[in-house]
């Protein structure tokens, strides 16, 4: 079970899901509802990707999805 909060970089060749040898994927968990609802956000860029700012807006975007799905449901 993916940790909400957590982001997650993989660089290059140890991507499992494509071949990515010159990419970096970063992404981030978040949660709709309850926990039962999961989904991943995640960009792909180049491995000389600027990692700080583009960690920090994915996980600015997990956390907005989830503040807007919880104020849809009040």
């Amino acid at each position: 079970m993916p940790m909400l909060g957590d982001v997650h970089v993989v660089i290059g060749g140890t991507c499992q899901f494509f071949d990515a040898q010159f990419c970096a994927l970063i992404t981030a968990p978040y949660r709709l509802g309850s926990n039962e609802h999961f989904g991943t956000l995640g960009v792909v860029g180049p491995m000389r990707i600027e990692y700080s700012r583009i960690m920090a807006m994915v996980r600015l975007l997990a956390r907005s999805i989830e503040r807007a799905e919880w104020k849809k449901r009040r």
